[in-house]
């Protein structure tokens, strides 16, 4: 209920149902040890696209930032700026 629109385009790229990409196969393309995994670039596989449910495939805006990512398992949207999610994600 926090962020209902990046849970819901997380889950429909996690079930592939009804949306023109998935996570499906993807590899992670980014990984720093210690700190990162990145993956969810569902278009090139390289970190360089991805898609979303909204706008026709388009980023769409931020939700919240009143979320601390201080603990290790934590899913967090990976963007390029200020509303620009799409698929990526890291942990």
């Amino acid at each position: 209920e926090d962020v209902p629109k990046t849970v819901a385009n997380f889950l429909a790229l996690c079930d592939g149902d009804g949306v023109p990409a998935s996570y499906k196969g993807n590899k992670f393309h980014r990984i720093i040890p210690g700190f990162m995994a990145q993956a969810g670039d569902v278009v090139n596989g390289d970190g360089t696209g991805g898609v979303s449910i909204y706008n026709d495939g388009g980023a769409f805006a931020d939700e919240k930032f009143a979320f601390r990512h201080d603990a290790p398992g934590l899913v967090a949207m990976a963007n390029s700026g200020k509303d620009t999610n799409k698929s990526q994600f890291y942990f």
